[in-house]
C-alpha cells in the first residue's frame, strides 16, 4: 500500500486495528543504544508484548531526540504510536503522532496520517478518518479497506462492496476479512460475517497482534449469536475474555465474559452449532 509493503508494516489498530499497523524499520543507526533499544521494541512488538514495545520504543525516542536526529525521531514516533495503539492507548497514540509532526521530514506525512485514519476509525470518529486517509494521499490497500469499513459503519453497502471488490491479492487479510465480515452483517447473513471475523482473528495472530485478535473473536462470537448459534458464540466470547484479561490492554475483557456468561447460560446443546 505504500509501496503496498512498507504501509502494510504500518498497521493498527488493526487497529489497527486492526487491523494492525506495525513498527516501521529504519536505517542501522551509528548509535549503539539507539539500535538496540529499536531491536529490542521491534521485537517485543512482533512476538505480541505491546506494553513492553511501548516502552522501549519510549526510551527510543528519547534517544533520538537526545541525537537530535530528525529522521529516527520521525521513525521512532511513528513506531512508539503504533505499538500504542496496539495497546488500544488510542489517545496517546494520536498524541505521539501529533508531536511528530512537528518534527518529521515531509516525506513520512503519509505513514502517519494512514495510522491516524485507523485509530480514528477504531474510536467512531469516521469523519476524520477519511479526512486522515484523504491526507494521507494513497490508494493502497489499507486505506481502501478503512474507506470500505468507513462506508460498512454508515450503512452505505455500495461503497463497502465496492472497496472490497477492488482490493488485490496485496492486501493486507485481516483488513480485508473485516470488511468482509461487516458486509455480510449488513446483508444479513450473519453465520458468512462470523466465518470473516474468525478470519480476521486469524490473521491478527499471526502478526502477533493479540488485541485485535480478542476484538475478532468477539465480532464472531456476536454474529452467531445474532445466527441463533448460541453455545458458539460463547465459546468465541470467553476465548476473547480470557484473552483480553491476560493483556496489559484497554480491552472490554468484562464485558466479553459477562456477555459468555449469559449466552451460555441460554444456549442450546453443543450437537446443534455449526462446524467452525
Amino acid at each position: 500500500m505504500r509501496t503496498l509493503n512498507a504501509l502494510a508494516v504500518i498497521l493498527l489498530l488493526g487497529s489497527l486495528v486492526a487491523c494492525g499497523t506495525g513498527p516501521q524499520p529504519t536505517e542501522r543507526s551509528a548509535d549503539r543504544k539507539l539500535e538496540l533499544l529499536r531491536s529490542s521494541a521491534r521485537k517485543a512488538y512482533e512476538s505480541g508484548e505491546a506494553p513492553t514495545a511501548v516502552r522501549l520504543y519510549e526510551q527510543a525516542l528519547e534517544r533520538a531526540r537526545l541525537r537530535a536526529d530528525d529522521e529516527a525521531i520521525a521513525a521512532m514516533s511513528l513506531n512508539l504510536a503504533a505499538a500504542q495503539a496496539r495497546k488500544r492507548d488510542y489517545p496517546s497514540a494520536l498524541n505521539t503522532l501529533r508531536t511528530a509532526d512537528r518534527a518529521a521530514p515531509p516525506g513520512t506525512r503519509f505513514r502517519r496520517r494512514l495510522l491516524a485514519a485507523q485509530i480514528l476509525f477504531e474510536q467512531g470518529r469516521l469523519n476524520e478518518a477519511e479526512r486522515a486517509l484523504d491526507e494521507a494521499g494513497i490508494a493502497g490497500g489499507v486505506s481502501l479497506a478503512y474507506r470500505g469499513l468507513i462506508a460498512a459503519e454508515r450503512s452505505d453497502l455500495t461503497a463497502a462492496r465496492d472497496a472490497l471488490n477492488r482490493l488485490d491479492g496485496n492486501a493486507p487479510s485481516g483488513p480485508r476479512a473485516r470488511l468482509a465480515g461487516k458486509i455480510a452483517e449488513l446483508e444479513g447473513d450473519h453465520p458468512a460475517a462470523a466465518r470473516a471475523f474468525q478470519r480476521e482473528a486469524d490473521a491478527a495472530r499471526r502478526r502477533g497482534n493479540y488485541a485485535a485478535t480478542a476484538e475478532a473473536l468477539a465480532r464472531a462470537g456476536e454474529a452467531h449469536a445474532k445466527a441463533g448459534h448460541r453455545s458458539k458464540a460463547a465459546r468465541l466470547l470467553f476465548l476473547a475474555g480470557r484473552s483480553g484479561e491476560a493483556q496489559e490492554t484497554g480491552l472490554p475483557y468484562e464485558r466479553w465474559l459477562d456477555r459468555a456468561q449469559s449466552l451460555s447460560a441460554n444456549a442450546e446443546p453443543p450437537e446443534s452449532d455449526p462446524p467452525n
